[in-house]
């Protein structure tokens, strides 16, 4: 089957594999609109707003990314919102389900924007939304009828929630909860590409090997630099860094997660560079998350690795991809 799409034509240049435009094209298109569960509002053939299902559970808690065609003029860099759905206990004890969008001049989103976006939610049959507009403040509401509307539109089912909290967490943008400790990722560059470290330091190496054993158990290396006198920090590179966004479902802003398959344990990421679409091919080799990356042109994507075997689990898990997009 994968045959018949062409992927017998991609070939081998040093540690890279080229992956070509008849095959590659198609494919993230349809892994896009698969992996995807997204509700569109259209009139006239364009796109007026867009709503994403992030994360549903059966506790009650969701969360969605809510895109609006004004946000491209005044976000242009992030044209989208998340909004959690998640309980609120009011002083009587009641218990209901509340998201908020705010009003935030600074960051463009505008309360003009909300009288459309609620009419528009509306029309599409959504219910549970609110817009309030006062004189300091303003902000779209959006309740557990929202977040029942959407996915029964959608036909998801929201996953059970695990029976205990998992010992790595996303916390939003680059934040995670590892083996307990908070920590925010910040990104720099090291020979051969981009590392993240973890802020802030650990006080001792004890600390430092602790954390690192908490990522180690998920699949994710990490290495320790430092002292006792400066302190210790962990380190992650690409390889890892997305093999943590992959073991927690993590799609911090400005990263699109394409297609996710546990069963494979593959995921593929993009994300916009120059005009330029770069790729991201996640894959579980041997225990430990891998990653190879490219940037999409007119020829198809070339990914680079610096390890043969990497690449040939890569394409071993889009041979498979391939298959299932094929065969539904």
């Amino acid at each position: 089957m994968a045959k018949a799409l062409g992927i017998e034509k991609s070939n081998w240049e040093g540690n890279a594999l080229d992956l070509p435009a008849d095959v590659g094209w198609p494919m993230f298109l349809r892994l896009w609109r698969r992996s995807n569960m997204s509700l569109p509002v259209e009139e006239g053939g364009r796109e007026l707003l867009r709503v994403e299902v992030l994360d549903a559970r059966a506790d009650g808690t969701a969360k969605f990314r809510l895109w609006h065609h004004k946000w491209n003029e005044t976000r242009p860099h992030q044209p989208y919102v998340d909004v959690e759905v998640k309980p609120y206990q009011y002083k009587d004890r009641r218990v209901s389900f509340i998201g908020y969008v705010y009003a935030n001049k600074r960051k463009g989103i505008l309360r003009e924007h909300f009288a459309e976006i609620a009419q528009l939610l509306r029309d599409k049959g959504v219910k549970g939304v609110a817009n309030y507009d006062y004189e300091k403040s303003a902000r779209l509401q959006f309740t557990g009828a929202f977040r029942d509307s959407v996915l029964a539109k959608l036909g998801i089912r929201p996953e059970l929630p695990p029976g205990e909290p998992p010992a790595v967490q996303y916390l939003g943008g680059l934040r995670f909860k590892i083996g307990g400790r908070e920590v925010e990722f910040d990104r720099g560059y090291a020979k051969g590409g981009y590392e993240f470290y973890a802020e802030p330091k650990f006080p001792s190496r004890d600390d430092a090997e602790n954390f690192a054993r908490s990522l180690k158990a998920v699949g994710v290396d990490a290495r320790i630099v430092g002292s006792e006198k400066a302190g210790y920090t962990v380190k992650l590179d690409s390889d890892s860094f997305f093999g943590l966004l992959a073991y927690t479902g993590a799609t911090p802003p400005g990263l699109m997660l394409l297609y996710r398959s546990d069963e494979d344990g593959f995921r593929v990421y993009a994300s916009m560079e120059g005009g330029r679409m770069r790729f991201y091919f996640a894959v579980k080799h041997e225990g430990v998350w891998r990653v190879a990356e490219g940037l999409y042109s007119e020829r198809g994507v070339e990914l680079k690795s610096a390890e043969r075997d990497v690449l040939e689990a890569i394409r071993g898990a889009v041979e498979k991809t391939l298959e299932k997009l094929v065969s539904e």
